[in-house]
């Protein structure tokens, strides 16, 4: 991954070289000098133009796990993934599309707005030994048990963004208000059913009995089929500073660096949907609980770059 990340800026830097020869300054209508290139296209975004922009990031993640067929390798930005980061979550490590949008006022100013959306779901599976009365311990029977993690965010950043340079690096900075929410589900499913013969099924690693977290309590065996997170709200700030690039005609590449400043709340509470066999009937019943005890507030400052340490940007 680092290679190909060198390998994108060594090519920048070589085009940028090849281009500046080329590029001139030519007086506009207000008397000031506007960045053009040899076919007289202007260079920099001008008054008025709006701009698009996609994380490059998680387009250099993907290439880099095409090409050598590892999906876990991360892009330079996942240096800025902090575990402390006030955020519920870290961004950068699911992997989020982080779509930027912007309004240029002047040659200093622009309106930004900055939207993640993220949605990750992890299968994993384990074998476990077949639960039988008269099981054959020369010839063991295998069944597989899975745990399905289903992650959803969804964050926006409003704010306003300076920039200082004439030339095709400018340097920016300036600051967001941000809102966001998070929640998840785990889904467990197992291969040894739940019957009268076997009250408490054998289950692989993936899995968990309700009792075994809590000795104390007089319950049945109840194994977890389901583990809902409360949704979870955010609101902070984020300052930043960064530097853009512009290798094309009003094309850019930029990188940043973000500081949050944010607060977390628990919206809704933790839920678990467990599995429990009725002595009396002899069926399989579901039972909810509810985390009443651990509510989530927390306040804190830290660094994190919302997935978005490196964009590509289109103006028009």
């Amino acid at each position: 991954m680092k290679k190909i990340f060198l390998t994108t800026v060594i090519a920048l830097a070589v085009c940028s070289t090849l281009m500046f020869a080329q590029d001139a300054p030519i007086p506009s209508s207000s008397g000031t000098g506007s960045l053009k290139n040899k076919n007289g296209y202007d260079i920099l975004p001008q008054a008025n133009d709006w701009g698009l922009g996609i994380s490059a990031s998680a387009t250099l993640d993907y290439f880099g796990n095409l090409m050598n067929g590892n999906l876990y390798n991360g892009s330079a930005s996942n240096a800025f993934a902090y575990p402390n980061s006030p955020l519920p979550f870290s961004l950068s490590s699911y992997g989020g599309l982080t779509l930027l949008g912007k309004k240029v006022l002047d040659e200093s100013n622009a309106y930004r707005v900055r939207l993640l959306v993220l949605m990750s779901n992890l299968k994993e599976t384990e074998k476990v030994l077949q639960d039988a009365i008269d099981a054959d311990i020369s010839y063991p029977v295998y069944v597989e048990d899975a745990r399905i993690t289903k992650n959803t965010a969804l964050m926006l950043g409003v704010g306003k963004e300076m920039r200082r340079g004439s030339h095709r690096v400018q340097g920016v900075y300036g600051g967001e208000a941000m809102i966001g929410f998070y929640s998840s589900t785990i889904n467990y499913t197992y291969g040894n059913p739940m019957n009268i013969n076997f009250p408490r099924p054998t289950i692989s690693g993936l899995g968990y009995y309700y009792n075994d977290n809590f000795p104390n309590l007089n319950l049945l065996d109840e194994r977890i089929v389901k583990e809902k997170s409360g949704l979870s709200g955010f609101i902070g700030v984020r300052p930043f500073i960064g530097v853009e690039y512009f290798f094309a005609p009003k094309i850019s590449i930029s990188g940043e660096f973000g500081y949050v400043l944010g607060y977390i709340k628990d919206i809704s509470k933790d839920e678990l949907t467990l599995e429990r066999l009725n002595p009396t009937s002899a069926e399989v019943e579901k039972v909810i609980r509810t985390d009443n005890w651990n509510e989530q507030r927390s306040f804190g400052l830290g660094p994190e770059n919302l997935n978005g340490s490196l964009n590509l940007l289109f103006y028009f």
